[in-house]
């Protein structure tokens, strides 16, 4: 799955390098839109290796039904991460929405990577709370 995972992303990654500003021109052909649009690729480019980790983490805890733990995990990355870190980058337009959105998937991606970790270690996978 980690080796699927990290080449769907990189395939990702290289159509929005390579073909971002042909995808945006299909979606509109409004050119104050487009030029707009052209300016937030860069975290397109981004974005499928900061959320492949999370999504990957994702398919762990569904398989294990710790769906608990995915929503806690989530929780603390959209309240405890996204939202302040949005609040501190408003002055940034929508740049720092999209940082915002960055952390947000790296967020999830180390909480559950260490929750991971520790049902792991602690032999906690399939035990009751």
């Amino acid at each position: 799955a980690l080796r699927w995972s990290l080449w769907g992303s990189l395939l990702l990654t290289i159509v929005f390098v390579v073909g971002g500003r042909s995808l945006i021109a299909m979606l509109t052909g409004i050119e104050e839109v487009r030029t707009v649009a052209w300016q937030y690729l860069p975290w397109l480019w981004v974005l499928p290796f900061a959320s492949v980790w999370g999504f990957l983490f994702d398919g762990v805890f569904i398989g294990a039904t710790r769906t608990r733990d995915m929503q806690n995990t989530m929780l603390f990355s959209a309240l405890g991460i996204f939202a302040p870190v949005w609040w501190l980058t408003t002055s940034w337009g929508n740049h720092g929405l999209w940082f915002s959105l960055i952390c947000l998937m790296l967020a999830r991606a180390v909480s559950m990577g260490w929750l991971c970790w520790s049902h792991t270690r602690n032999d906690r996978w399939f035990s009751t709370w």
